[in-house]
């Protein structure tokens, strides 16, 4: 692809770039006593130390066939850590109740919408498709609410009993991360980029205030 022109040879290029990547250690450059602590001083020690590769994608992707590739690439932990969007974490899910199918970007929104259909370009999803989602994760955000109201009250008890010289207890709180980790694990669906991000234990970092949850 590197030597057919346009985009093609971008692509042969990100390859390239990924190679690289995944096949540098810290053994690689020299050592830097200033960044670089006394445990990483032997090529034993530096040889271990690789790049973390950040993954990141938007809900389109997750959308159309491109979900299979990134879902591959989770469950092959071949990713360390996954940023993405609302979107993408919403339409990972939705697409474990129902299928997207392929139309046209020709087709009148407006005329499909009163058939309770979807146009995402030239992708079709069906209202049932969000009514499954919003029925999975809608008890599914009660119950992590009541989850946390009583690691709530667990944590002001402890607080209460501390000692002078006692340390302050950590809080719980739904950070989106953990979020996102609970929706993987309780999904379990194994075409889910999310499930295998969190049976890999690959952190997701998105920002969920704009999901119609």
């Amino acid at each position: 692809m590197r030597t057919t022109g346009f985009q093609a040879t971008n692509v042969a290029l990100a390859v390239d770039e990924i190679r690289a990547m995944r096949d540098w250690r810290l053994s690689d450059a020299s050592y830097d006593p200033i960044l670089q602590g006394e445990d990483l001083v032997s090529m034993e020690a530096r040889s271990k130390v690789r790049c973390r590769i950040f993954f990141a994608y938007t809900s389109n992707q997750i959308s159309c066939g491109q979900r299979e590739i990134m879902r591959y690439l989770v469950q092959n932990s071949m990713a360390d850590v996954i940023v993405s969007t609302a979107g993408g974490v919403e339409e990972d899910l939705i697409k474990c109740f129902e299928p997207t199918y392929m139309g046209n970007f020709k087709l009148p929104g407006k005329e499909l919408r009163k058939k309770g259909i979807n146009r995402i370009g030239n992708l079709l999803v069906s209202n049932k498709n969000h009514c499954k989602f919003e029925d999975w994760v809608a008890p599914l955000i009660d119950k992590m609410h009541d989850e946390q109201d009583e690691k709530d009250t667990e944590w002001a008890q402890k607080i209460a009993s501390l000692k002078d010289n006692e340390d302050k207890p950590e809080r719980f709180v739904w950070t989106p991360s953990k979020m996102i980790k609970r929706f993987g694990h309780e999904i379990d669906d194994k075409s889910s980029v999310l499930y295998w991000a969190a049976k890999n234990d690959i952190p997701i970092f998105a920002q969920l205030s704009l999901m119609g949850v």
